[in-house]
């Protein structure tokens, strides 16, 4: 419900005249005009508005809660009960009293809840429904004279029972003007098998049949066998692996670009409700894309490392359709952390672990639907340390598994499993890796894959772990050497690791098949990139972005969209058209939203929390008949 107000100061003087300003607004919606207890608030939120000129714009119910005070998002709800036409709004600035007096609601908001009409009239003013009495009638110009009387034709998508209470109906008793059009029958409700005869082609008149009416497989069929598409003719689908078209004899010939990358700020500077500015310090890539989760349509930012110093226990969620963000209730929330690791449900944002100087080892659930936190229980398991930092967190699809890290200089080779479902974890099988921290980690969709890290010496071994089983399996040392900080991802059928610290920066990269157990190096094209750290990873479904990154003196801005099916590389655009010169891609929050990769500020901007999208080329997949 939009509502538009005017402010002033106390001589009069409209607020915002010079520069339009920020305030903070309670808006609440009483019974009656005059009463201040709580039974008469039925309704409070508050929001931070622009004011210029005086004037101000809201989205009521766009807000956040107000302490206890009873709130919602859906403002239909306010105007129930016997006495939904006294509702009387009262904004307050600040902390200030309330202006007066209070606004009362015209009688709009409550013409849904009408319970008594004798007419529904059209924009044109003809009659749509009129009744008489206990008759009803439905597009008349008279007064209806029987119980249903309708003019026009009458059209039933389904009779109860299937028809079956109009069995027994004679032709005779059935009345038809006109002819009988595929209109009048639903889908469906003529087989052959209710058909005398099969019809013939003389009987289907040219066009009678429409593609509609044809089932899509149907129709690809028809295409494949008949001669729609020739021998050596191409078709085009947006999915990578179109089992329909492969089934009927067509074969991939891959990817074809679509149109181009394209860059844009998704969402402004010092936005309403958005976090204060932040960055993600993370053991690895991978680990920083999980220090926030990406629900399917909004994206969650909680904790992390202040601009300012030290380290934050807010969030909010950010809608990138939209630009706009929600705040995140601090009631139960976790406390102040950074170096955690996330992971999104399906219905809930997990967050574990993670330091503020010193270690920690507890977690919380956050439910967006409710703004609601949930404790998580600890493991509680003899000889494991539950405080940890700079560990791996994976998300199965059920479970969360927790692995290595360190605290207190102390390096573990050892994890849990936490079921959100139960609320419980479960130990796993001793790994036969050594202890160690800021190592990589991906989830295969059966496994888990651990590669390279740290402790008082660089690794370059690596297992694979299978909960299902609570079994390890070795891995061959990498053709990259003893490395930290890389930045992986899994394809789909490989893990991809890339750069990594070793005492210096790290150029290149390398491919691992769990099929064959084997690794590869990738392309000398990274000969495109210089050797860093920590770059910012995500997988597009056919291309690995890498982006940023540090070099132990500053963060980098340069990237590149790496293909694994042809080998070979492309550098990302420089975005010239919002990426202010020097901008630095370097322990930034971001997250892969299945088509743009999104990021918040820069390392060098000074402290902004302005949200940026990179969106690659988009691709389409050619499959030819042979």
């Amino acid at each position: 419900m939009a509502f538009q107000g005017f402010l002033s100061d106390t001589v009069g003087q409209p607020l915002g005249l010079a520069n339009p300003l920020k305030t903070n607004l309670t808006f609440r919606i009483y019974r009656n005009a005059t009463g201040t207890t709580p039974g008469d608030i039925i309704w409070a939120e508050s929001q931070t508005v622009v004011v210029e000129q005086g004037q101000y714009t809201v989205l009521l119910g766009g807000g956040a809660q107000v302490g206890t005070e009873p709130f919602t998002n859906h403002l239909a709800t306010v105007f129930t009960g016997a006495d939904a036409s006294d509702r009387f709004l009262g904004v307050t600035v600040g902390t200030g009293a309330e202006i007066r007096p209070r606004i009362q609601f015209f009688a709009s908001p409550f013409a849904q809840f009408s319970g008594a009409a004798t007419m529904l009239v059209g924009a044109g003013g003809t009659s749509l429904i009129n009744a008489s009495g206990t008759n009803l009638g439905v597009n008349l110009t008279n007064t209806p004279a029987f119980p249903l009387e309708i003019s026009g034709s009458l059209k039933a998508t389904n009779f109860v029972g299937s028809g079956a209470q109009l069995t027994g109906v004679s032709v005779a008793a059935v009345r038809l003007t006109g002819t009988i059009t595929a209109a009048h029958l639903a889908d469906g409700a003529l087989t052959g098998a209710k058909l005398a005869a099969p019809l013939t082609t003389a009987e289907l008149a040219d066009g009678s049949v429409g593609s509609s009416a044809i089932s899509a497989n149907a129709i690809n069929t028809l295409a494949a066998t008949v001669g729609g598409v020739g021998s050596g003719a191409i078709v085009v689908s947006t999915n990578a692996n179109n089992t329909t078209l492969t089934a009927l004899g067509f074969v991939n010939l891959g990817p074809a670009t679509l149109d181009g990358e394209t860059f844009q700020v998704k969402g402004f500077d010092g936005a309403p409700n958005a976090p204060s500015p932040r960055a993600a310090f993370s053991s690895s890539s991978d680990m920083g894309l999980r220090m926030s989760a990406w629900t399917g349509s909004k994206w969650i930012v909680w904790g992390g490392h202040a601009w300012g110093g030290g380290v934050l226990g807010t969030g909010a969620i950010f809608d990138p359709a939209l630009g706009t963000w929600t705040p995140m209730s601090s009631v139960n929330a976790p406390s102040a952390r950074q170096d955690f690791q996330t992971a999104w449900t399906g219905t809930r944002f997990l967050i574990w672990g993670g330091t503020t100087g010193n270690s920690i080892g507890d977690g919380r659930l956050y439910d967006p639907a409710t703004d609601k936190w949930t404790t998580m229980a600890g493991p509680g398991r003899p000889g494991y340390t539950t405080n940890r930092v700079d560990f791996s967190g994976v998300w199965t699809g059920t479970e969360f598994i927790v692995w290595g890290g360190q605290s207190g200089g102390i390096y573990w080779d050892d994890g849990a499993i936490y079921n959100p479902a139960t609320d419980t974890w479960r130990a796993m099988a001793p790994s036969p890796l050594a202890g160690r921290h800021l190592h990589s980690a991906v989830w295969t969709g059966t496994e888990m894959i651990i590669q390279n890290g740290s402790s008082s010496v660089y690794y370059d071994d690596g297992a694979r772990y299978n909960p299902a089983t609570d079994t390890w399996t070795p891995m061959p040392f990498n053709p990259m050497g003893k490395s930290r900080s890389c930045g992986a991802v899994w394809t789909g059928t490989e893990m991809i690791i890339y750069g990594g610290w070793d005492g210096g920066n790290i150029h290149g990269g390398a491919r691992y098949n769990p099929v064959s157990n084997t690794w590869k190096s990738i392309s000398p094209g990274t000969a495109t990139l210089s050797a860093r750290y920590r770059p910012l990873v995500a997988w597009t479904g056919h291309e690995m972005i890498i982006w940023g990154g540090g070099n132990g003196t500053s963060g980098l801005s340069d990237g590149v969209r790496y293909n694994p099916t042809t080998d070979t590389w492309v550098m990302l655009g420089d975005g010239a058209n919002f990426i202010a010169a020097g901008s630095r891609l370097h322990d930034m929050f971001y997250t892969w939203t299945g088509e743009e990769f999104l990021w918040m500020g820069f390392w060098n901007d000074g402290g902004i929390n302005a949200v940026y999208s990179y969106r690659p080329p988009r691709s389409a997949y050619l499959y030819a008949k042979p």
